[in-house]
C-alpha cells in the first residue's frame, strides 16, 4: 500500500512540512475555539489553511508535470534512449500522465478544507487549480520538444480558462479537464515518436523559440579546440515571425484576460475600461522600453554612416539601407497615436482598443522587422570595434562548456 502510494508523492520531506503546517494552524483554531467558550462557529484561522491548500495544489501539479518529465530532465532523456523504452511501458522514475492516487492526493486536500470552511466555494476549486498548474508546466515541456501547436493552444486555453471562474461551477473545470486532455494527446504523441525525433529536441530552453533544431545544432557542436575558433563565425539568430504573431497575440490576450478577470471580481460595469484608462501611460512607457530594447539589440556595434549632424551639413538625411532599423517605430508611433486621442476623449470599449494597440505594437518589434542577419550584412553601417575578433557571449559560453565536456571526456 505505502509503495502504491509512493509512486508519485513527493519526497517525505515535504509531506512532513504539510502535515506539520496543517497540524499547527489546527492547533490555533482549537485554541481560538477554547479561548471563545467554543461558541465561534467559524474559525478565521481557517483562511491560512485553505490558502495553504490552493498552494500545495498548484506546487503539486507543479511537481507532476516536471518531476517526472523526461523533456524537462536532458540527462534523463538521454538516458532513456540508450534503453529498450518504447510508448507502452512505463517509464523509469514514474507516471507522466495522471494516474488514481492523484486523485486521491487532491481529494484529500479538498476533504481537509471541508472542515469549517470560511469559503465552501473555495475549496472546491482544488482539483482547478491542481489541472491549471499541471498543465501550465507541461507548457514548457512542449517548448523543449518544439511541439508548437500544442504549446500555444495551451497557452491561448490557460490565459482565458479563469474567466469561467466567475461562471457557475463546472464550466471551468470542463474547460481545464479539456485542456489536460490536449496536454496528454500532445505528450503522447512526443513518446511515440521519442527515438526518432530525439535530436529535433532543445538541450537549452533559450534556444527552442529563437532558432530551429538545425541552426541549434550549429551553435552547439563539438568540434574542440582550436576547430570550434577556426571555422566560420555563425549568423546572428532571430525570433520568427510566425513565433512573433503568436507571442503578440498571446499578450494581448493576456491583457484582455486580466482586465476582464479584475472587472468580474470587482462586480462593477465600467470597471474594465476604467482600469485601462488608467494603466494607458504604463503600457506606453512599456511598449517604448521595449522598442529601445530592440533598438540596442539590432544596433549593437553596428553604428550609422552618419551622425546626426553628418546628415544635416551633407543633406543625406535617409539612409534606406540603414533607417530600415528605425521601421518599427513608424507602426508603433501611429497605432500609440491613435489609441491616445481615445485614451483623451475617453472613448468608448477602451479595453478593446488597448488591447489591440498592444498587439499591433508587439508585431511591430517581433513581425514587421528587418532580418537581423541580412542588415548587419547589407547595410551601410559603420562596424564598431566591439565587433571585431570577438566572440558573443553566446558563442564564448557554449564553446567554454564544450572544451570541458572535451577535456572530462579525455
Amino acid at each position: 500500500m505505502i509503495r502504491w502510494w509512493r509512486t508519485v508523492l513527493p519526497s517525505s520531506q515535504y509531506v512532513g512540512l504539510f502535515v506539520l503546517a496543517i497540524l499547527t494552524i489546527e492547533a490555533f483554531a482549537m485554541y481560538d475555539q477554547f479561548m471563545n467558550n467554543w461558541r465561534n462557529p467559524v474559525v478565521e484561522i481557517h483562511y491560512p489553511r485553505d490558502s495553504l491548500l490552493i498552494v500545495c495544489a498548484f506546487a503539486y501539479g507543479i511537481y507532476r508535470a516536471s518531476a517526472f518529465s523526461p523533456f524537462l530532465r536532458n540527462e534523463y532523456r538521454d538516458w532513456l534512449l540508450t534503453t529498450p523504452w518504447r510508448y507502452g511501458k512505463p517509464l523509469p522514475l514514474g507516471p507522466l500522465r495522471l494516474i488514481p492516487q492523484d486523485v486521491f492526493i487532491v481529494l484529500f486536500l479538498v476533504i481537509l478544507g471541508l472542515y469549517r470552511p470560511p469559503e465552501p466555494q473555495l475549496i472546491i476549486r482544488i482539483p482547478f487549480v491542481f489541472l491549471f498548474a499541471y498543465t501550465l508546466c507541461s507548457i514548457f515541456s512542449f517548448v523543449v520538444a518544439r511541439h508548437w501547436f500544442v504549446m500555444y493552444v495551451l497557452a491561448f486555453g490557460l490565459t482565458s480558462t479563469p474567466l469561467l471562474l466567475f461562471l457557475p461551477f463546472g464550466y471551468a473545470e470542463v474547460a481545464i479537464v479539456l485542456l489536460y486532455t490536449v496536454a496528454w494527446l500532445g505528450f503522447r504523441e512526443i513518446l511515440i515518436n521519442l527515438p526518432v525525433q530525439a535530436d529535433t529536441f532543445t538541450t537549452n530552453f533559450n534556444y527552442s523559440l529563437l532558432m530551429d533544431a538545425e541552426t541549434e545544432a550549429r551553435y552547439t557542436n563539438k568540434l574542440g579546440t582550436p576547430f570550434d575558433q577556426l571555422r566560420p563565425d555563425l549568423p546572428p539568430w532571430q525570433l520568427p515571425r510566425w513565433h512573433g504573431v503568436m507571442i503578440s497575440l498571446l499578450i494581448g490576450t493576456f491583457y484582455y484576460s486580466g482586465l476582464s478577470v479584475i472587472s468580474m471580481a470587482s462586480g462593477q460595469p465600467g470597471v474594465m475600461d476604467d482600469i485601462a484608462f488608467g494603466n494607458f501611460p504604463m503600457m506606453c512607457v512599456m511598449i517604448f522600453v521595449a522598442f529601445g530594447v530592440y533598438l540596442v539589440t539590432m544596433t549593437n556595434n553596428h553604428l550609422p554612416p552618419l551622425s546626426l549632424l553628418g546628415r544635416l551639413r551633407t543633406g543625406r538625411l535617409l539612409i534606406p539601407s540603414y533607417d530600415r532599423v528605425y521601421s518599427p517605430a513608424l507602426g508603433i508611433l501611429t497605432v500609440v497615436s491613435l489609441a491616445s486621442e481615445q485614451w483623451w476623449n475617453r472613448g468608448p470599449n477602451f479595453a478593446i482598443t488597448s488591447t489591440a494597440c498592444l498587439i499591433v505594437c508587439g508585431m511591430c518589434l517581433l513581425v514587421f522587422t528587418p532580418n537581423l542577419a541580412e542588415w548587419q550584412l547589407t547595410s551601410s553601417c559603420r562596424i564598431g570595434m566591439g565587433a571585431l575578433g570577438k566572440q558573443s557571449a553566446l558563442q564564448a559560453q557554449q564553446q567554454k562548456k564544450n572544451d570541458q565536456q572535451l577535456a572530462s571526456s579525455g
